[in-house]
C-alpha cells in the first residue's frame, strides 16, 4: 500500500488525467485532479501535495509556468514533482525533474514514486 500518500496529477487530456487517477486511487494513493497549471497552483498552495505528477503542454499555465511559479515561491519551492509529457516536448523538459514521455506504463510511475517517497 502507498499510506494515503497525496498525489496531484496535472493533465489537460482528460482520458489520461482519469486513467492515471484511478490507476494510483487503485495503488492506495490519495489523487487530487487539475485539468491545467492555474487549478493546480491553487490546489497546491490551499494543500501541498506529497507529490505532484505535471504534463508540460497545458492551456491556461503549461507545466513550465507551474515550475516557475514553484521556484518563485519559498513556501513550494520543495514540492517535488515528477514531470509526464509528449515526446516531441521530452527533449526541453526541465532539468532536475524525473520525466516520463507519454505514454508511460503505470507501473514505471508507482514504482518511482513509492521508491521517491519511501
Amino acid at each position: 500500500m502507498a499510506d494515503g500518500h497525496h498525489l496531484l496529477i496535472v493533465e489537460d487530456d482528460g482520458a489520461i488525467r482519469e486513467a492515471l487517477a484511478e490507476g494510483l486511487s487503485d495503488e492506495g494513493f490519495s489523487v487530487q485532479v487539475a485539468e491545467d497549471g492555474m487549478r493546480a497552483m491553487e490546489m497546491i498552495a490551499a494543500d501541498p501535495p506529497a507529490l505532484v505528477l505535471l504534463d508540460l503542454m497545458m492551456p491556461r499555465m503549461t507545466g513550465w509556468q507551474v515550475l516557475e511559479e514553484l521556484q518563485q515561491n519559498p513556501g513550494l519551492r520543495g514540492v517535488p514533482v515528477f514531470v509526464v509529457t509528449a515526446a516531441r516536448y521530452a527533449g526541453s523538459a526541465p532539468i532536475g525533474y524525473p520525466i516520463w514521455v507519454k505514454p508511460v506504463r503505470l507501473e514505471q510511475i508507482v514504482r518511482s514514486i513509492r521508491t521517491y517517497l519511501d
